[in-house]
Order: C-alpha cells, then sequence, then structure tokens
C-alpha cells in the first residue's frame, strides 16, 4: 500500500479497490475536473467542470487561460499535490471539437507523471498515463 492508503475505482460496478498512488491522484484529480464548482455541499470551491468550457465554445484566448485555471484547482489537492503543469489544445473542430489537456503532476511523495484528457461537450476521458 502507498502513502495515500486505498480507496474505491469510482470505475468500477463492483467497487473494487485501489490503492495504487499515483492511481488514486490521477482518479482524484479526474473526479476534481469533472464535476462542477458549487456541487459539492462540504467544500463549495471544489471542482471545475470541463465540459462547461466545449459548451462555451473554445477561443484562442480561452486556450491561453484554460490551463492556468485547470492547473490552479488540481494544485488545490496541496497536500499530495506540489505541482501540475498543463498544456491545451483543440482537436478534431471540423468533426466535433474536443479539447486535450496534456498535464505534468509532481506529488509530493512519489514520482512525476503525466497524462492526458479529451473533453467533449458531454464526456472527460483519460487517453494516457505515464511517468513524466
Amino acid at each position: 500500500m502507498g502513502a495515500y492508503g486505498k480507496t474505491i475505482r469510482i470505475a468500477s460496478k463492483l467497487f473494487r479497490e485501489l490503492s495504487v498512488d499515483q492511481e488514486i491522484l490521477l482518479q482524484a484529480i479526474f473526479m476534481r475536473l469533472n464535476t462542477r464548482r458549487g456541487k459539492l455541499w462540504t467544500d463549495p470551491n471544489y471542482g471545475l467542470l470541463l465540459t462547461d468550457y466545449l459548451q462555451a465554445g473554445v477561443t484562442l484566448a480561452d486556450l491561453d487561460r484554460i490551463p492556468f485555471e485547470v492547473r490552479d484547482e488540481v494544485e488545490k489537492d496541496e497536500d499530495r499535490i506540489d505541482s501540475a503543469e498543463v498544456v491545451a489544445k483543440i482537436s478534431g473542430a471540423a468533426t466535433g471539437a474536443k479539447l486535450l489537456l496534456h498535464f505534468k503532476v509532481s506529488p509530493k511523495t512519489a514520482e512525476p507523471f503525466s497524462f492526458t484528457l479529451a473533453v467533449d461537450e458531454v464526456t472527460v476521458e483519460i487517453l494516457s498515463t505515464g511517468k513524466a
């Protein structure tokens, strides 16, 4: 068991256990970026629903601003995350745009890791994960 203990894998219909630190952090980040701010009554400042960006329409100015907003939200998990770097780009504008977010996360107690999220108007999906 790692530094973050155990939790439940949210994607598991059978509530399987999750005990790998990198996977626990990845799941925590995914949940944070897939929750509309204000929906968690115990922490009204928690969350940043990424699908809202696509529903509003992403401009070039938004592409410059989004990484900072996403980074700030991820770094709110200050007990576990030391820093995060985020790069945003748009993919497939003609066939339904997707926002691609490339992350490099430096946890406080583990090796840095990277991952990519794909966001459309309805879903947030983890495309890839790996070491930074």
